[in-house]
This record gives structure tokens, C-alpha cells and sequence, in this order.
């Protein structure tokens, strides 16, 4: 059985499992690895506190929270534990938050 991971990220780092990366077309394309430069998505896994910004230290909270899926560029920091793949970047590095709306 393979292990539990808890994340507990620092300052305004985000940890994300990233979604599989399609590596063909519907109609059979392969697409190579030197073409995965594009934006990929995934969903947040944890969150850091958020951090302090300026001389005053004003503290700027997380727009991110855990289970919120979110698109991010595809040179995000990728680390693997126990064969598992996550991703953690600076939320900065988030260029949008998915959410399901209602029709």
C-alpha cells in the first residue's frame, strides 16, 4: 500500500495534483513531449498561508483553496513521492480558477 501524503505549503505556495497530459489527438495524432510547453490543469491539493507584502508587512491572503481545480503553465515545479506526481508553484503562477456554473 502506497503512502498518505499531507501537504503543508509555506508562504503562497500551492500544491497540485496535475491532471494526465494527453499525449494523442481524438483522431490518433501522437503529440510529442517538446509540444507539452502549453498551459496544463489540475487540482489544488494545499495551500500555503499566504504571505506578508511591503515594508508594513500587509498580509495577503490565498485566493486558492484545497479542491479548487486551476490551469497554471506547463514549467511548473513537478516533484514525485513514491512514484506519485505533484506540482507546487507560487499562486502567482495560477492563471485561473475553474469552477462549474450553472446553466
Amino acid at each position: 500500500m502506497g503512502n498518505v501524503f499531507e501537504f503543508e505549503p509555506i508562504g503562497d505556495f500551492v500544491v497540485i495534483m496535475p491532471d494526465p497530459i494527453e499525449t494523442t489527438t481524438l483522431g490518433g495524432v501522437v503529440i510529442p513531449e517538446s509540444s507539452a510547453n502549453r498551459a496544463v490543469s489540475g487540482v489544488v491539493i494545499a495551500v500555503g498561508p499566504g504571505c506578508g507584502v511591503g515594508s508594513r508587512n500587509n498580509w495577503t491572503p490565498m485566493q486558492t483553496k484545497a479542491g479548487d481545480r486551476v490551469v497554471f503553465g506547463a514549467y511548473a515545479e513537478h516533484v514525485s513521492l513514491d512514484g506519485t506526481e505533484f506540482v507546487m508553484i507560487h499562486e502567482s503562477e495560477i492563471y485561473t480558477i475553474v469552477r462549474e456554473k450553472a446553466v
